[in-house]
């Protein structure tokens, strides 16, 4: 496969000129072949779990091929002083990349609609995702797919969204922010005015300008968030009210989650709106118990956090359903004062690391006083 690059300045081929040249058959098939192994295997491995981390794994592996190959192009247009016929060039490699790029879009929607289906939107999903392959396609046609691969590097804030997205220490928001404002919005800007002067294709700045208010939209999105989040740290929760809370969609930690349940018993109980006020106060400094601020909860049920992943724990060792559904009963509060007899001791044991057979005891350390003489054996050197 040659790997030599073309300036065209003549008649556009047609589509089935398009998909007969041998490098496209050859390109979808070693893109699906690596996007669709890649995507079972950290499912099988247990890389991405929740739906939200199986629904970042196609977007990631795009993304980041896409950001590394287009980086030494867009050095080498930089460098070049921003000329506009790199932007209309055709080889081997930048339609390999289409390629794979219209692949990762359709397996996409093909794989999303049946592992993350919620997640895959009319607006952002199956309008977006089929306007960029007639885009690309069209692209392909003009003998111009040096253009997608150029500017594949607006891909690199999609790289620093997916990180977060599928690992939350990972997660920067500033930073993602930032490139997303310097690439999408202003050089994507830049490139409208810049191909609609320069480029040999008159109407190529048009499909720029379609994508450019999705852009925006989504930038205003990510302020919105950002500016809520601020306000919430500054001012406190807002005032509403939130019936469930999903462990996906937060993480928690157990002593936040006590002193949110705490809090809510002591208004439920004493009836003084001012103490629940006074609790939640207090909990806004603690950086763990923001998300439960952030929706404004406000019932005196339980929150169903940690429900879910004990009864995954209690699968896990083999427990029965009768003691998976008695373990979801009892916690710290109920447990004491109970007789012994009612408590699902064999998942007790279980979740404790010890086995559910007999002849297996359990002594503390402080209960034990061994002799002198036992301990001169085990340790020889204790008497000198």
């Amino acid at each position: 496969m040659t790997s030599t690059t073309y300036y065209h300045t003549g008649t556009k081929l047609t589509l089935t000129q398009v998909v007969t040249q041998p490098v496209v058959p050859l390109a979808f098939g070693l893109s699906l072949l690596g996007l669709g192994l890649y995507f079972y295997t950290c499912i099988r491995t247990g890389l991405a779990k929740t739906e939200k981390q199986i629904s970042w794994l196609l977007t990631f592996a795009s993304s980041v091929v896409c950001t590394v190959i287009s980086l030494p192009y867009y050095v080498r247009f930089w460098r070049s002083g921003w000329d506009m016929q790199l932007l209309g060039l055709d080889s081997s490699v930048h339609t390999l990349l289409v390629c794979f790029f219209i692949t990762y879009l359709v397996l996409d929607l093909s794989l999303g609609s049946m592992y993350y289906k919620s997640r895959i939107t009319i607006a952002t999903g199956w309008i977006h995702h089929s306007i960029y392959i007639v885009i690309l396609f069209w692209l392909m046609r003009s003998r111009s797919s040096s253009f997608f691969t150029v500017n594949a590097i607006l891909e690199l804030p999609t790289v620093i969204l997916a990180v977060g997205s599928m690992r939350a220490s990972w997660r920067s928001d500033f930073l993602f922010a930032l490139s997303f404002f310097a690439l999408r919005l202003v050089y994507h800007a830049w490139m409208i005015t810049s191909v609609k002067q320069h480029h040999r294709i008159e109407s190529l700045w048009l499909v720029a300008v379609l994508v450019f208010p999705l852009h925006v939209y989504w930038f205003h999105g990510i302020v919105q968030l950002q500016w809520k989040r601020l306000k919430v740290a500054i001012v406190g929760a807002p005032e509403k009210t939130c019936e469930k809370i999903t462990q996906e969609d937060v993480a928690l930690s157990k002593a936040a989650a006590l002193a949110v349940y705490h809090s809510q018993q002591c208004y439920h109980r004493a009836g003084n709106q001012s103490l629940h006020r006074n609790g939640l106060a207090l909990l806004a400094g603690n950086r763990s118990a923001r998300p439960y601020l952030l929706p404004g909860i406000r019932s005196n049920k339980k929150t169903h956090i940690n429900y879910g992943s004990l009864a995954r724990m209690a699968g896990n060792v083999c427990a029965n359903v009768d003691q998976i559904r008695r373990q979801g009963q009892w916690n710290n509060t109920t447990i004491n004062g109970a007789y012994l007899t009612n408590l699902p001791r064999e998942l007790m044991q279980s979740m404790a690391g010890f086995p559910t057979y007999g002849r297996f005891f359990y002594l503390a350390r402080a209960a034990l006083n061994p002799s002198t003489s036992l301990c001169e054996k085990l340790f020889p050197a204790i008497g000198e």
